[in-house]
């Protein structure tokens, strides 16, 4: 389905929201990192713009000046930027779907070096015709980590925004949602799980810690240096399963050990909470 089939399904304005920063408490300024004489951000906003079901990019910062080359990369590419609370990620998507009159958002995440437009538009066109509120491709995993996808409302967000209290709610946008949606079968919100035609999930494509850079610059040598931006998941995973030895640099991380971690939190925010 092109991007006039999509819009003949309903009038609303779509937004790819990329949440990024240079503070990283893992590897410091790693969207700036570069591949194949690329800045990763730069990779990110060019596989996006091949994405044919939104309609503006827009990469979400923290308000602090160590952010400042991430507002300079989307003046240099011309799409739309907006600066919000440095901790509170979940106020700054929802402020930045509000100025930017967005009915529909599309998140993704600055740590996904080759997240794919090809998924991006059919998450996009399942999110439309079925009229879901939120659509995901994480519940449970199977996609390789780093083609993690969620696509929902401007009304989920917003709710969101206004009842999430905990830690990780606030820090990782979508966690109030799987909660209201697929821990609640009575919920008022429809939301539905895109799986990978067969379980992937053990495949390791994010960047977070030094390992990771290592995997993708050895990936970048067999891809090819052009062929970073154009090559879509399946080239990716065919020559992963020709090399699997480099699958071996970072195979030791654990997939969303930043969330694991935030979650223990949770019960600490509980507590002042009620102190309050």
């Amino acid at each position: 389905m092109d991007s006039e089939e999509l819009s003949s399904l309903v009038n609303m304005k779509i937004g790819i929201i990329v949440q990024a920063r240079m503070i990283s408490v893992r590897l410091p300024g790693k969207v700036m990192y570069e591949l194949a004489g690329l800045p990763i951000l730069d990779i990110i906003i060019e596989r996006l713009k091949r994405a044919r079901s939104s309609d503006i990019i827009i990469l979400a910062t923290g308000d602090k000046q160590e952010n400042k080359p991430i507002l300079d990369t989307a003046k240099r590419f011309g799409i739309g930027s907006f600066e919000g609370s440095e901790s509170d990620v979940l106020l700054r998507f929802a402020n930045a779907a509000k100025e930017f009159g967005l009915d529909a958002i599309v998140r993704v995440t600055a740590d996904c070096p080759l997240v794919d437009p090809e998924i991006v538009d059919q998450m996009v066109e399942i999110f439309i015709s079925g009229k879901y509120d939120y659509v995901t491709n994480v519940k449970p995993p199977t996609w390789p980590d780093g083609l993690d996808i969620s696509v929902f409302t401007r009304e989920i967000l917003e709710r969101a925004n206004r009842e999430a209290l905990l830690f990780s709610e606030r820090q990782h946008v979508v966690i109030w949602m799987w909660k209201k949606i697929f821990d609640n079968p009575t919920s008022e919100f429809s939301g539905i799980n895109v799986p990978a035609s067969s379980n992937l999930s053990f495949h390791r494509w994010v960047i977070d810690e030094m390992d990771d850079y290592i995997f993708f610059q050895r990936l970048v040598e067999f891809l090819g240096r052009d062929k970073i931006i154009t090559a879509g998941w399946q080239d990716i995973l065919c020559i992963i399963n020709k090399h699997p030895d480099i699958c071996l640099i970072n195979q030791r991380i654990i997939r969303d050990a930043g969330l694991a971690q935030d979650l223990l939190k949770d019960g600490k925010s509980e507590e002042r909470e009620g102190m309050a």
